[in-house]
């Protein structure tokens, strides 16, 4: 395995200096490839999902070309602060305290928390029946702050936090937490290739969450080529064409 990581390395790094070398602006994008349908490693190294496909046509408008970098999801704003790389795209929602960090793109994704469980398990109808659960969040995420901010559950007894939101899945499949909270379109994608998943609690009692392309503070050029070329996509209808390959219906 980290044969293969030395070799996509190796071929990445070359790619990037054969383009440079040939004049064409390079634009580095981070995502955590964890988190299906939005981002994705597949067994042979290819990186896929909405996002994916978002940002490389959000950079193809900007008339440069991508490189693609699998970071771990607690690395990508310091990453974009210490100037690792342009651009994340993550299914990162837009937060205050992230907007203090890093600036935001136009948000082009809009969703809501939800809450996966056992297909057999019946306990669980709302946030309240939360109370007493053992419930699994991806570390840092706005399902692990949203769960926190519960009055009724005690966060650092009943909230199992993992480092990518598989291994939350994992945990719920196995037995290990009885719920998991995580993005909607994540829990729709786990539930509807897992049958022994479902989803309950209104969505309705989330509140809405928006995502955004991050970008290092001050590099102001740069975040207003990536709005234009966002607005650009979803006028000449690439975005929606992208948007339906994944969640239309």
């Amino acid at each position: 395995m980290k044969r293969l990581l030395l070799v996509g390395l190796c071929l990445t790094m070359v790619l990037a200096m054969s383009l440079a070398a040939a004049g064409a602006e390079v634009i580095k994008v981070a995502s955590e490839m964890a988190y299906p349908p939005f981002e994705q490693l597949d067994p042979d190294g290819k990186m896929w999902g909405f996002d994916i496909e978002l940002v490389t046509a959000i950079v193809e408008e900007m008339g440069a070309e991508i490189q693609l970098l699998n970071v771990g999801w607690d690395g990508l704003i310091p990453g974009i602060q210490y100037g690792s790389f342009d651009l994340l795209i993550s299914a990162m929602t837009i937060t205050p305290e992230r907007a203090e960090q890093i600036d935001f793109s136009d948000w082009y994704f809009d969703s809501r928390q939800a809450v996966l469980v056992r297909q057999n398990d019946n306990r669980i109808k709302t946030k309240t029946d939360l109370a007493g659960k053992r419930i699994g969040v991806q570390l840092g995420t706005t399902g692990d702050f949203a769960v926190s901010e519960l009055d009724y559950v005690d966060a650092d007894k009943d909230v199992r936090r993992f480092e990518t939101s598989p291994e939350a899945i994992m945990e719920l499949m196995t037995g290990g937490v009885d719920a998991a909270v995580i993005d909607m379109p994540v829990a729709l994608y786990y539930r509807d290739r897992y049958p022994g998943f479902k989803l309950v609690v209104d969505p309705s009692e989330w509140e809405p969450e928006y995502y955004g392309i991050g970008v290092k503070k001050g590099r102001t050029d740069l975040l207003e080529r990536v709005n234009a070329a966002l607005k650009a996509l979803r006028e000449s209808g690439k975005y929606q064409e992208i948007y339906d390959k994944y969640f239309g219906l």
